[in-house]
């Protein structure tokens, strides 16, 4: 979906330029106050539809040498994403909990985030500075915690930082954006599975126990964190969760990534139920997730349909013009636009309503509706 701003012939001159002419041509001003000038709607800005995009990173010690190597993509992630959404990003720990309010996030607009967070909030055009911290937790996790690297409480730790309060009163967490979680690991979660009643053993591994993921008590905890993210927002499709796990055992030599590595099967699962994709981190998966997340995540445009787009200014009614891939759109309450005012909608409706907004409102009825690929071009004269 693009909206452009295509001034009419007769208004070639910048908004700054005509400023500027008004300030300096007093001696002539006979030549000039006649002449119409025509603002267009800036609408592109209002309607890129937002993301909260979450890395939850494992922070054992085993995952050292994997992290290094998806925080040096980083930067390209977040080029691949500016422009087309209205994005926050951050990192937390998998292994244990922590605060928005110590955190460093990356956002499109620093000013959709709390004042106090503000301080923190670093523009897409630094997003390298996100990885110049290389001793404490602002940017990526860097302390480490290898003693609950064997009991993997990722589900727990996820819905607790998810529901922590500093994830909405930072502004972090927005109601009307979508929400995109990111699980980094070369483990597995055991949330709500009791050891050993809930353990087998792995054939030909030495005796090595693992979970029996098909017992009750390890259903039951993965039903009821599917249950939880899926209701974080007002549509399970405004919801994704990208595994970037090991496939297979890893524990007869360290050839994952230098490390051991068990299959993250209770991650990918939950991955598979929310529609997004799981990324092999053993076998060169890793190189290329940030961009291939990235490809994912803008498929999620497609499903975004607007009914409402904002104008920068008060507009003349009748001088208003709006086409729709280069096909006028006519002023019609069944399906064409209408003109409401100065008003507080959300500019998404599917799948659900998203992208709040406030400012004088054109209404879009019927078949008018715009998504995707769709160009909106609006034209009007200010008051």
């Amino acid at each position: 979906m693009k909206l452009l701003t295509t001034l009419p012939k007769l208004a070639t001159i910048s908004l700054s330029g005509i400023a500027l002419m008004m300030g300096t041509v007093a001696c002539s001003k006979t030549q000039y106050q006649n002449q119409t000038y025509t603002a267009t709607a800036v609408a592109a800005q209002y309607t890129k539809p937002k993301i909260d995009i979450l890395i939850v990173q494992d922070n054992s010690s085993s995952m050292l040498v994997p992290k290094a190597s998806l925080q040096s993509q980083l930067a390209g992630f977040i080029a691949g994403l500016n422009g087309n959404w209205d994005y926050h990003f951050t990192v937390l720990p998998l292994q244990g909990t922590m605060s928005i309010n110590s955190k460093w996030v990356i956002a499109e607009d620093c000013s959709t985030m709390a004042s106090y967070n503000q301080q923190y909030c670093i523009p897409a055009s630094n997003a390298s500075a996100f990885n110049a911290n290389p001793t404490g937790n602002a940017g990526w996790i860097n302390t480490l915690n290898a003693a609950t690297a064997a009991t993997d409480l990722g589900f727990q730790n996820m819905a607790a930082n998810l529901s922590d309060s500093s994830m909405t009163s930072s502004g972090f967490l927005r109601p009307d954006a979508a929400l995109a979680v990111i699980a980094l690991s070369n483990g597995d979660d055991v949330t709500g599975i009791n050891f050993p009643s809930d353990y087998t053993y792995l054939n030909g591994q030495n005796g090595q126990q693992i979970p029996n993921l098909s017992s009750a008590n390890a259903v039951s905890s993965f039903n009821s964190f599917e249950n939880f993210i899926k209701n974080l927002k007002g549509s399970s499709s405004l919801v994704k969760f990208y595994s970037v796990v090991a496939q297979t055992y890893h524990i007869a030599s360290q050839d994952c990534n230098g490390q051991y590595a068990w299959p993250g099967t209770r991650y990918s699962n939950l991955s598979a139920a929310l529609n997004s994709a799981t990324y092999d981190i053993c076998s060169g998966g890793l190189s290329n997730v940030l961009s291939d997340i990235s490809t994912q995540l803008q498929s999620l445009i497609q499903a975004y349909k607007f009914n409402y787009a904002v104008l920068n200014g008060n507009p003349i009614v009748s001088s208003i013009t709006v086409t729709k891939n280069g096909v006028t759109v006519p002023q019609d309450n069944t399906n064409g636009w209408s003109y409401v005012g100065y008003t507080t909608e959300y500019l998404s409706y599917f799948p659900a309503n998203t992208n709040q907004s406030t400012g004088y409102m054109i209404k879009f009825n019927g078949t008018s509706v715009y998504s995707g690929s769709d160009v909106i071009a609006i034209n009007f004269e200010k008051q």
